[in-house]
């Protein structure tokens, strides 16, 4: 079975009771928020204590960040602050570091706008892509990008083009299908992931467990089990690509964690079976 983890912030606590608890609801591993404030060796030493302690596994960081957002100033502060996580990434117990690519929306940085789908996004957020993925390569970590439908890299075709264009070992993806639906593909939910993992499935190291459904046109991504997601599908494709790889439940709150862990176990148990 692949090495169950969770976000440590799920948990409402200091590093250190989010550390417990997450061991004690049966995880292996967490996919690490760093804090505001500076990162060195010392502090991120500091940060990932707690987890080491307790026998979890820095499955990868989140750092995730509006590589586009609209307004210069913070779009070149956030990524100079996401630049720095790559850098100590290692530092901070992982080989992997994740972020979406972030929408140029004025109103909301991750709501969806048309500009998010034009040449001209692509072509902003490139230049950040082939600085994120030098910086990948010289800290020997690897940049996971995760796709969704109301960012720049929004479909699947967008994830196939972003590899031919930075054809580099140190660029991959999260394998979150859930964010690559558009509400056409709900239609054939098996069939589009098999597409998914076709396209994207050798490349994604680090897997998230969540849902998708479409209300009144727009996407919402609730935690496993309360969308359409095949999850026989994709306990089966994720043990077919990924059987290793760490399976990261998102979207859930403290208290749902019981029952959503009870729910993905079902399924991937029963794969292993």
């Amino acid at each position: 079975m692949n090495p169950l983890g969770i976000f440590n912030d799920v948990y409402r606590a200091d590093y250190a009771g989010q550390a417990r608890l997450t061991r004690e609801a049966g995880f292996a591993c967490v996919q690490l928020r760093p804090p505001y404030g500076p990162l060195n060796a010392h502090t991120c030493a500091e940060h990932i204590a707690p987890f080491v302690e307790q026998g979890l596994a820095i499955a990868a960081v989140a750092g995730y960040t509006n590589l586009v957002n609209p307004d210069l100033a913070v779009r070149e502060r956030n990524n100079r602050r996401f630049f720095e996580m790559i850098d100590r990434c290692r530092d901070l117990g992982s080989t992997l570091i994740a972020t979406e690519t972030g929408s140029l929306n004025r109103e909301s940085e991750w709501e969806d706008t048309p500009e998010n789908h034009t040449e001209e996004a692509w072509d902003t957020l490139m230049p950040v892509l082939h600085e994120a993925v030098k910086r990948a390569e010289d800290a020997g970590v690897t940049l996971l990008i995760e796709g969704y439908v109301n960012n720049v890299v929004a479909t699947v075709s967008d994830c196939e083009r972003l590899r031919n264009e930075i054809p580099s070992p140190a660029l991959g993806f999260v394998l979150d299908p859930n964010n690559l639906f558009e509400e056409a593909d709900m239609a054939d939910v098996s069939g589009h992931l098999e597409r998914i993992f076709r396209a994207i499935g050798p490349w994604t190291p680090l897997v998230h467990a969540k849902d998708v459904v479409y209300r009144e046109g727009r996407i919402d991504t609730p935690r496993a089990g309360t969308g359409q997601l095949d999850y026989a599908a994709f306990a089966r494709l994720v043990r077919q690509y990924q059987p290793d790889a760490p399976l990261i439940l998102e979207h859930l709150t403290q208290e749902e964690v019981p029952e959503t862990l009870e729910y993905i176990r079902r399924y991937f148990q029963a794969e292993q079976g």
